[in-house]
C-alpha cells in the first residue's frame, strides 16, 4: 500500500520555482530539481513524473556565472587560442624553411656542376 501525497497545484509549483530562482540569484547557486522537490515536500520522482514541463524549464535554465569556474574556463580558452596561433606561426615558418632548403639544394647542385666543368675535372669511374 502506498501513501497518497496530495499534489500541489501548478501555481504553487511555479511560485516555489520563482522563490528558488530568486534565492539562486542571490547565493550564486543553480536551481535543482531535488531542491524544488524538497521545497514542495514531494519525492523527486513524483515531481518529475507529474511536472515534466517544470523539469524541462529547470534544465534549460542558463548556468549562473561562477567566478571560479568561468574564469578557469576562460583562461583555458585563451591558452588554447594562443597555442593555436603559435602553432599556425610555427607551421608557416617551417614551410618557409623547407622552401629555402629546397632552393639551396638546387643552387648547390648547379654550382657544383659549374665548378666541375670550369676546372675540367673528370670523374674516375668506380668500377676500375
Amino acid at each position: 500500500m502506498t501513501r497518497q501525497i496530495p499534489l500541489p497545484t501548478a501555481e504553487t509549483v511555479a511560485e516555489a520555482l520563482q522563490d528558488l530562482t530568486r534565492q539562486a540569484n542571490v547565493t550564486g547557486r543553480r536551481v535543482s530539481v531535488s531542491g524544488l522537490a524538497r521545497r514542495l515536500g514531494l519525492p523527486n520522482t513524483t515531481l518529475r513524473r507529474h511536472y515534466p514541463d517544470v523539469i524541462d524549464e529547470i534544465g534549460a535554465a542558463a548556468p549562473l556565472d561562477r567566478p571560479g569556474r568561468n574564469s578557469h574556463a576562460e583562461e583555458l580558452r585563451q591558452t588554447v587560442n594562443r597555442l593555436r596561433s603559435e602553432n599556425r606561426d610555427l607551421r608557416t615558418h617551417l614551410d618557409i624553411a623547407i622552401a629555402h632548403i629546397q632552393r639551396l639544394t638546387i643552387e648547390n647542385d648547379q654550382l657544383r656542376r659549374r665548378a666541375e666543368t670550369a676546372s675540367q675535372i673528370r670523374r674516375i669511374p668506380k668500377d676500375r
